[in-house]
Formats: C-alpha cells, sequence, structure tokens
C-alpha cells in the first residue's frame, strides 16, 4: 500500500476481514514503536523489528541516513 494509506489501524482491521496488507507507513503515524523511528548509531543497510501476534513491523536504515 501507499504510505498514506498505511496505517496499523486499518491494518488490524483488514485482519479481522481476513485480508493482509504491506506497505510503508509514514513517521509520524500512531502506533509505532519510538525504537523504530531513531536511526541513531545503527549501521546502514540494518533492519530493526517490533512484533505481535498479528503485526510485524521492519525499521530500516537505508545509505546515507544515519
Amino acid at each position: 500500500m501507499d504510505n498514506f494509506f498505511t496505517d496499523l489501524i486499518l491494518a488490524e482491521d483488514l485482519l479481522q476481514n481476513k485480508l493482509t496488507i504491506t506497505g510503508m507507513l509514514r513517521k509520524n503515524r500512531m502506533g509505532i514503536p519510538k525504537k523504530l523511528l531513531y536511526f541513531g548509531g545503527r549501521e546502514e543497510k540494518s533492519s530493526m523489528f517490533a512484533q505481535t501476534s498479528d503485526v510485524t513491523l521492519e525499521s530500516y536504515v537505508p545509505t546515507g541516513k544515519n
């Protein structure tokens, strides 16, 4: 999904109807753990994950964003 539409609440609502989504999230969306938003001290091209039983989030540090 486009990052304009992707939202954790939407993902959970769709999951109730047995639908899943994949997409990018904007940094200002509610529900994103703060540890995933902070790139300081993380290596370039590294990933960090946060998950619940239903949702998995990945934070990726692209080249030049440290």
